[in-house]
């Protein structure tokens, strides 16, 4: 009952009347054996004689580092098929660490507890690059899962948008408490100790000026999860129904 609620309130749009919302939660009553379904069975269902797709071509997962995303895109992977969705990461960023090349990644120390990674101009074209061949995957009609971190915030999460706009796309976002980042990055024992905090504060764009107005226009993401207060499984049901959620909901609205 709790998942349910969380979906229905992090996924349902604004904008929609009470009666549209009980008709989508019909509709995905009907439908909650398409996820566990092979691919072609999945994606669609057939209204009138047409076929109305109702998954996304992309689910894209930002988060802080040992937030979960890694772990959420695996369970994904396995739930929904490793064939039916490419996975997307930026991979650049180890080697330039071990150098502290200014024009790659880099570590600054914010606080004598905290440091945060910083992107140079280098970086930011390989970050580029990730975002124009997610892109290119889309356009030969592959389906696609993103795991991300923005780190320079707000900026990269317009870009994101702004490519994906004419694609079906379902936007995750990890959340997890400070004190469990913090043991996860030590228990881990590749990370820097205190950088996952610090990155928590920015990779979602919360602390830029224009983030309000973003809000207040239809939000960035679909789904916000406490990777805390999920277990994996659960987190993987809650993108499912939260993807079923809006695409039944988008195909009413166009019907």
């Amino acid at each position: 009952h709790e998942l349910g609620k969380l979906v229905q309130r992090s996924v349902l749009p604004r904008r929609n009347s009470p009666e549209l919302r009980r008709n989508s939660m019909r509709r995905l009553a009907k439908q909650r054996s398409l996820s566990r379904r092979p691919r072609a069975e999945r994606v669609g269902v057939e209204r009138s004689g047409d076929m109305v797709e109702i998954w996304p071509r992309v689910i894209y997962i930002n988060g802080p580092s040992s937030s979960g995303k890694t772990t959420l895109r695996k369970n994904l992977q396995e739930r929904l098929g490793p064939d039916d969705h490419c996975f997307l990461q930026n991979d650049a960023k180890k080697d330039s660490l071990d150098t502290q090349d200014r024009d790659w990644f880099y570590w600054q120390e914010v606080s004598p507890s905290g440091r945060t990674l910083k992107v140079g101009p280098k970086a930011r074209a390989t970050w580029m690059g990730l975002v124009r061949s997610t892109v290119g995957l889309l356009e030969a009609g592959n389906r696609v899962i993103v795991d991300d971190v923005c780190f320079e915030g707000l900026w990269q999460l317009q870009e994101w948008k702004n490519a994906l706009s004419p694609y079906p796309t379902l936007f995750v976002g990890l959340t997890c408490p400070p004190s469990i980042l913090d043991t996860r990055e030590s228990e881990r024992g590749d990370r820097m100790v205190g950088s996952a905090r610090v990155q928590a504060g920015i990779v979602h764009g919360m602390e830029d000026e224009d983030y309000r107005a973003l809000e207040k226009e239809d939000g960035f993401y679909d789904l916000m999860i406490d990777s805390a207060a999920l277990d994996p499984d659960e987190c993987v049901e809650a993108v499912i129904n939260a993807a079923l959620f809006k695409h039944m909901n988008e195909s009413t609205q166009q019907s």
